[in-house]
């Protein structure tokens, strides 16, 4: 098999999540999409920059990136264990 500079594409296939806001929620992220059209000249609908938004947060999340590195996460998903015990546990 040769060996391509391009690795093999990661699973592109999306999955829908959904959630609520609260109103002052809801109003923030209303006037982060308005600042990011005012910004870059472009309106894009906000579920489309909801990802992106968390991209950015867990990418930021020192705790998170170091607990990933350390295998401590199953298939994206953290373990209950992984940031902090249970008041059972301490006792």
């Amino acid at each position: 098999m040769p060996d391509l500079k391009l690795r093999r594409l990661p699973d592109r296939t999306f999955v829908r999540i959904s959630f609520r806001a609260g109103p002052e929620l809801a109003r923030s992220l209303q006037a982060y999409a308005a600042l990011y059209r005012e910004t870059y000249g472009q309106a894009q609908p906000l579920p489309d920059l909801i990802p992106y938004m968390l991209e950015s947060f867990l990418a930021g999340d020192r705790a998170f990136v170091l607990a990933q590195k350390a295998g401590r996460t199953d298939g994206g998903r953290p373990r209950s264990d992984l940031f902090a015990s249970s008041p059972e546990k301490e006792a």
